[in-house]
């Protein structure tokens, strides 16, 4: 088996309990952009930025503004994984990989629960997610095969 190539990842830095900095964990800016932008299958620094940010902002905890920096990083390469081609793809990627965790984290709150309606509701949004997750899978492969030009019934 061939080696895999290392995905894209990131560092966070922290001032005061507060996101202070999303970046590139050496010195290397410029090149860390450019490997976030092939990332996103784009050639725009801004939407790769916008993505990032959007994935940071849904996968926070409550009371925070931005998801830990390992979240960041198992959904960055999971974005890097699928391979998007282009803006379309990348931003079901990022559903994607945003849709997964939050059932991830559902299906442990289902085990955790300790009233059925904590149960019940838990599970019932973890399923939903779940379900959610096969049709984006399931819609990025039909975009790939050319006849997913609308994403919509």
């Amino acid at each position: 088996m061939s080696e895999r190539p290392r995905r894209v990842a990131l560092r966070t830095e922290t001032i005061k309990g507060k996101l202070a900095e999303i970046g590139p964990s050496h010195s290397d800016h410029a090149g860390w952009l450019a490997r976030l932008q092939n990332a996103f299958g784009t050639t725009s620094q801004e939407f790769a930025c916008d993505e990032l940010t959007g994935i940071a902002t849904a996968l926070a905890s409550p009371g925070q503004k931005t998801a830990d920096e390992g979240a960041l990083n198992a959904a960055l390469a999971v974005v890097d994984g699928i391979e998007p081609r282009n803006e379309v793809e990348a931003m079901l990627a990022s559903q994607m990989a945003v849709t997964h965790a939050l059932a991830l984290d559902f299906l442990a709150r289902t085990k955790r629960a300790e009233t059925w309606k904590a149960f019940d509701c838990a599970g019932t949004l973890a399923t939903k997610l779940q379900r959610t997750f096969i049709a984006q899978v399931e819609a990025l492969a039909e975009y790939r095969r050319g006849k997913g030009t609308r994403l919509t019934g």
